[in-house]
């Protein structure tokens, strides 16, 4: 796997151990190299970083797949296998609702369900979206009264990411159908 291709040269790199890391303050792993693919810790302190290294894994058709931060902590090795994959897709689809990733993925047209679905077919972990899509919606759709200024507001300001992601099951389960068919 070549580097060079990989890592865009605006921003400061290191690896270590197979994690790749840039310099932000301090430095902070931006993914791991495991053999035929790539986990990439989606964090977003480090999305400027993570989507130029999205879309160039995309152009070079390497595979990849979005990891908690956590993981990139050696201590955190207690995990049974259900806890691990759980913390993976409920950190992306905590993510996905985030505006630096909603737009930076639209923007470089990169298909997040299809990288989830891919995930979980790989890792055999699907019966763990539902309840975790269920739990995040509840907050991107939900509502609080503010009493200081009389309103209510949504906890998830912008209204194309709260209808998108109210969406997301319904294409994440038609995904899977188009996967296994192919």
């Amino acid at each position: 796997m070549d580097l060079d291709k990989i890592l865009p040269r605006k921003f400061k790199w290191q690896v270590k151990n197979n994690i790749v890391m840039s310099f932000k303050i301090a430095w902070l792993p931006i993914f791991k190299i495991n053999g035929d693919y790539v986990d990439i810790f989606l964090d977003l302190r480090t999305s400027k970083q993570i989507l130029p290294v999205v879309k160039n894994l995309q152009e070079l058709k390497i595979n990849f797949y979005f990891v908690s931060p956590l993981l990139a902590n050696p201590g955190f090795k207690s995990f049974d296998d259900d806890q691990y994959h759980e913390v993976n897709i409920r950190n992306l689809m905590n993510n996905y609702w985030k505006p630096q990733y909603f737009d930076g993925f639209k923007k470089i047209e990169f298909d997040v369900i299809e990288n989830l679905i891919n995930y979980t077919n790989k890792f055999k972990c699907a019966h763990l979206i539902k309840d975790i899509y269920e739990d995040i919606n509840e907050y991107v759709q939900g509502s609080g009264y503010d009493w200081y200024t009389n309103r209510e507001h949504f906890y998830v300001d912008r209204q194309d990411i709260r209808e998108d992601f109210q969406s997301l099951y319904r294409q994440i389960k038609i995904t899977e159908i188009l996967n296994e068919r192919t």
